[in-house]
């Protein structure tokens, strides 16, 4: 949770701006539903506020099938909406996900580059297995990654070695 709460804290800035894309393309689409279909369906688009209902469940692409436009330019402009929504709602969770992924790559990373350093001089004694085993669990990596981390780096540095 920590790791989703830096992430978070990291990309807020750029989750704000697709909320505000996100509630601009709301107010559109819920003023042209509302301007396209409350003379033929009144009781459901009788104003912008009531039409943000029709608008929400739109853009997050539930469907209910509560409130549904029946002229043609209305149904065009509904799946133009829905189109659009698509990469409204989904943009968010690819910076989560790409900002993630580039965390626990960082966290790899520091691991094995500390990893390297411990084995500089051959050998791991007790207080860089302790550093290690703390920076492990400061970083939140799992024992069995942490175990193949250092499998690769120890055997990438046996090969680099020169056979005499």
């Amino acid at each position: 949770m920590q790791l989703l709460f830096d992430v978070i804290k990291q990309e807020y800035r750029i989750l704000l701006a697709s909320q505000f894309l996100l509630i601009m393309l709301m107010i559109i689409a819920a003023s042209g539903i509302y301007l396209i279909e409350h003379q033929v369906q009144p009781e459901h688009f009788s104003s912008i506020p009531q039409s943000m209902w029709w608008a929400v469940v739109t853009l997050t692409t539930l469907g209910y099938g509560d409130v549904v436009p029946i002229t043609a330019i209305g149904r065009f402009f509904a799946g133009t909406i829905t189109i659009l929504s698509l990469a409204m709602v989904a943009l968010p969770s690819g910076i989560l996900a790409s900002s993630f992924s580039e965390h626990l790559r960082k966290r790899r990373s520091e691991f094995r580059n500390k990893i390297k350093h411990a084995l500089a001089d051959g050998a791991l004694d007790m207080e860089e297995l302790d550093d290690l085993e703390s920076l492990r669990k400061s970083l939140d990596i799992d024992v069995q990654d942490a175990v193949e981390l250092f499998d690769i780096v120890h055997s990438h540095q046996q090969q680099q070695k020169p056979k005499s």
